[in-house]
């Protein structure tokens, strides 16, 4: 009976902490790019979302100069493929403000001939460096905040 116990209780923890490690993915370094005027809509290295392990979010930093117009920001692969052309979750353009998160939107009908569509609008007001922080959720950018440096 002693034997079948300790038996039991091995099987129990050892499928609880297979259970733990797969209910929740390691976040690990992706193809995910900023993407916006600044970067003429390509995916740049220096735009690439590097982990943040401490934090567990991508993030990445930019330098922007405040020339009077917004800049539109997405977040997208290296070749915007369907379904990671991600912004706003309206199908328009939707303003942000610093140190505020805002939803990610992924649209799986994603046209990537039209880069606009669905981009965040960010007009900053300093010329200043910023950082660019993204949780990710399955997979998929689920939630972006920008902030000044």
């Amino acid at each position: 009976m002693n034997k079948l116990a300790i038996l039991v209780s091995i099987l129990l923890l050892s499928s609880s902490m297979l259970i733990s490690c797969t209910s929740k993915p390691k976040l690990t370094a992706t193809n995910w790019y900023l993407k916006s005027e600044f970067t003429w809509w390509e995916a740049r290295p220096e735009y690439m979302l590097r982990l943040n392990e401490e934090a567990g979010l991508l993030e990445v930093q930019f330098t922007l100069r405040p020339d009077g117009q917004a800049y539109h920001l997405k977040l997208a692969d290296k070749s915007w493929s369907v379904g990671k052309n991600c912004g706003s979750p309206q199908n328009n353009t939707s303003a942000i403000e610093i140190d505020t998160w805002y939803p990610v939107y992924c649209d799986p009908q994603s046209d990537p001939i039209t880069p606009l569509n669905g981009s965040y609008r960010f007009h900053p007001k300093d010329n200043a460096m910023y950082k660019l922080k993204v949780r990710f959720y399955k997979g998929l950018p689920s939630e972006m905040l920008v902030s000044k440096q």
